[in-house]
């Protein structure tokens, strides 16, 4: 397992430490990966080529992650597809990093993925039993009353919170939270592509142009379909983000960006909005 994986051409692994801690999560510009777990299934469900050490140390800082649950426990999937790894792999993976790494945070946002077969307990209750110990120890920030500023949160895992129960986190269905996820794109036509990549340009132009804002902008460069598979896309709307970042100077906030299959130099411009 694991062949098939690269590494990133340029490391990232402490962009977060010259950041002032005054700043507020809102006003960041933040790699992120989609489906940061689909590494299985073949062009029509695999989003990323990196694993996940090798994902923060490139610089991604948003992680997309989504838990099918399942005989009481909480299996990475895209979908229908599992992938070969649990919630418990990712909070060891993405600690690990940030023990290496204490100027980082992680953003994870946590989504209920595919459907629920055979347990007897729900899935916050599921997701407790592997969070808890982390929450006591202060390893994963999950009460806030706004939107934290960076210096609150070094070192740690804040949860975006994409499923029903009590708060462990930011509610990413709640109103701190602007988001486009425009993800179906039918074919790679060169109309499908072109409206896929408006979506992405006009959250990107709010988001650039609310420069004192108190929502969090997310976009989703991701897109698919079995017309149009997630390489294919990739291929096609990374390169115009890169374009679009490269021309906008002075640099914008822009939020959390969603990306399959990312390259180095992608991640050090978006990385880059935040000088």
């Amino acid at each position: 397992m694991g062949s098939g994986f690269s590494e990133p051409e340029t490391n990232f692994p402490n962009w977060m430490s010259t950041i002032s801690d005054q700043t507020s999560v809102a006003h960041l510009t933040v790699p992120g990966t989609h489906n940061t777990m689909a590494f299985y299934g073949g062009s029509l469900i695999a989003c990323q080529y990196w694993e996940l050490y090798p994902q923060l140390l490139g610089g991604i800082r948003f992680l997309d992650i989504r838990c099918r649950h399942f005989r009481n426990g909480l299996h990475i999937h895209h979908g229908v597809k599992y992938q070969y790894a649990d919630i418990d792999t990712v909070l060891r993976n993405s600690l690990r990093f940030l023990t290496d790494y204490p100027t980082e945070t992680i953003f994870m946002r946590i989504k209920e993925e595919y459907e629920t077969v055979e347990n007897n307990r729900s899935y916050e209750e599921t997701l407790k039993v592997s969070i808890q110990r982390y929450i006591e120890n202060g390893r994963i920030s999950s009460s806030f009353s706004s939107i934290p500023k960076l210096g609150d949160i070094r070192g740690k895992i804040v949860i975006l919170q994409n499923f029903p129960g009590s708060a462990y986190g930011l509610n990413y269905n709640g109103g701190l939270f602007s988001i486009e996820d425009h993800w179906y794109v039918p074919t790679i036509l060169y109309s499908h592509i072109e409206e896929k990549w408006q979506h992405v340009k006009r959250q990107l132009d709010t988001s650039g142009a609310d420069e004192g804002s108190s929502v969090i902008y997310v976009t989703f460069t991701s897109g698919a379909s079995s017309g149009a598979y997630p390489n294919a896309v990739a291929d096609r709307i990374n390169p115009q983000l890169e374009n679009y970042l490269e021309e906008k100077k002075p640099k914008k906030r822009f939020g959390f960006i969603s990306i399959d299959f990312p390259s180095s130099a992608l991640i050090g411009k978006i990385i880059q909005c935040n000088h």
